[in-house]
């Protein structure tokens, strides 16, 4: 049987903020890491490219995925919370 509506609020509400601070740490890598492709992006257009430049630009963009990754399970979880009880 599933939980009354008011009693998954909370516990999604819980999860929530229990959540808080791996979500901003995750979310802040993500920045960091779309800041850095930026200027990869601007170095392949400004000069010549090294392959070095070119190799260092799959870094951030998989710390932009597994960071986001965890977000949207992270996300997933609550919302799953709230479905089912």
């Amino acid at each position: 049987m599933p939980l009354p509506f008011e009693q998954r609020m909370e516990a999604a509400r819980f999860l929530h903020e229990s959540y808080s601070a791996e979500r901003n740490v995750h979310l802040g890598l993500c920045l960091v890491s779309s800041l850095g492709l930026l200027w990869f992006g601007y170095q392949l257009l400004d000069n010549d490219t090294s392959l070095n430049a070119m190799v260092s630009m799959f870094g951030p963009a998989g710390l932009i995925a597994v960071s986001q990754g965890r977000v949207l399970f992270l996300w997933t979880e609550t919302a799953k919370l709230l479905r089912e009880g």
